[in-house]
């Protein structure tokens, strides 16, 4: 009989699960409801309770009660103003990821077509080559020397020059054949969340351009950072052509 009474207990109690991201009203903020997830009228979204009507976001927007979609007052203003807000936060980060994948194929589409002036707008004034890098090679004009590590710091107008020189040993067709024959498998962009990783020199907030080749499977990197006028540039490089 004790175990009975126990089981029946328990039972009530979960059933009684408090939902704590509920819009109510007077009378349905009195009943009991299950936490089990239902479907929502308007949207076909999770609700919060099998028994409800709404899910709190269209609650929300419609000021109705969840459960039985009763008119509410505006009690619950504050909540919506966080909801717009953390919205606001998430289109702002979508329109970021968007400018740099944007920046990062033009970029990409100018070094295709051997673009000089065009890719002379993506650099900053002055351009990090990696250890490995194609540039890095006497032949190309680099005239600053690497340093210990191997990288080399360039202004821009040297860095453009040593392109020229190599798009016009290779001859501007045939760079632009070979690009279209390595078509990319994959050009991305991810933002760094540690100096120094994956490469170096880069600075925690940075994005990094990855451009993957069809053809041999190689990987260029290019790194983007913000100028003091808000603008990105390409501040590391490390490319082999």
């Amino acid at each position: 009989m004790k175990s009975g009474v126990i089981f029946l207990w328990i039972v009530c109690a979960l059933s009684s699960s408090v939902i704590t991201r509920a819009e109510l009203c007077d009378k349905c903020k009195k009943l009991s409801f299950d936490a089990a997830a239902g479907k929502c009228q308007k949207c076909g979204g999770d609700t919060s309770s099998m028994a409800f009507s709404l899910c709190h976001e269209c609650s929300d927007k419609l000021s109705e009660c969840e459960h039985c979609r009763k008119k509410l007052n505006k009690k619950h203003e504050p909540f919506q103003a966080k909801v717009d807000s953390k919205t606001k936060g998430k289109n702002t980060d979508t329109a970021k990821v968007s400018d740099i994948a944007k920046l990062a194929e033009d970029f990409w589409t100018a070094i295709k077509n051997a673009d000089l002036q065009k890719m002379k707008e993506y650099y900053a004034e002055q351009v990090i080559l990696l250890p490995g890098s194609e540039l890095i090679r006497g032949q190309w004009g680099i005239k600053t020397e690497p340093d210990e590590s191997g990288m080399c710091i360039v202004p821009k107008t040297e860095l453009i020059n040593a392109y020229e020189t190599l798009i016009n040993k290779t001859g501007r067709e045939t760079w632009r054949k070979r690009f279209d024959e390595i078509s990319p498998r994959i050009v991305s962009t991810e933002p760094a969340k540690k100096d120094d990783q994956p490469l170096k020199g880069v600075k925690s907030g940075d994005w990094i351009m990855k451009v993957t080749t069809m053809v041999g499977g190689e990987t260029f990197y290019y790194v983007w950072r913000k100028t003091a006028s808000g603008q990105l540039r390409v501040v590391i490089e490390l490319a082999d052509y």
